[in-house]
């Protein structure tokens, strides 16, 4: 949910432009303020858009706060993005300046325990069709990548 919302708003903010929306992410070992140290995964979603001024910055995460026209976004897209990150132990770090593009940077807690493999299919399938986000969740089977770049070209 949160690497949606992130490219949907970079999508947004490079509405009449040309550019690329780059998502990074790697593994990092942070150092907590009680001076514990963790290993945590990073992920950035860059964007060449518009960017935001510092007031917008200054509010970008509080619920209903949108610089969409009155109908187009309900405000809700990156104070969701923040809850759910500080609510699973994370950090989220916001680079923006007015036509620099945005950088959003959120920092999640590793799997303490060994996730599954992925089993691939035997046949490689092309996704099923559906309506609405359901055709972004039928894809289970299908790796993060693959699953990812479904949702975000569904979305446009």
């Amino acid at each position: 949910m949160p690497l949606i919302n992130l490219v949907m708003n970079a999508r947004d903010a490079m509405a009449g432009r040309d550019g690329v929306i780059k998502i990074r992410t790697w593994n990092q070992r942070v150092t907590r303020s009680s001076g514990q140290r963790q290993d945590m995964v990073a992920l950035e979603v860059i964007d060449h858009g518009s960017g935001m001024s510092q007031a917008v910055k200054a509010r970008v995460f509080e619920p209903f706060f949108t610089t969409k026209a009155t109908g187009s976004g309900s405000g809700l897209g990156l104070s969701m993005v923040y809850g759910f990150v500080r609510q699973s132990g994370g950090r989220v770090a916001l680079e923006s300046a007015p036509g620099q593009g945005t950088t959003v940077r959120l920092q999640l807690p590793r799997a303490l325990t060994e996730v599954e493999k992925e089993v691939a299919p035997a046949v490689d399938e092309p996704p099923p069709r559906a309506s609405g986000w359901r055709w972004c969740w039928k894809m289970k089977r299908m790796s993060a990548r693959r699953y990812v770049n479904s949702c975000i070209s569904w979305a446009g």
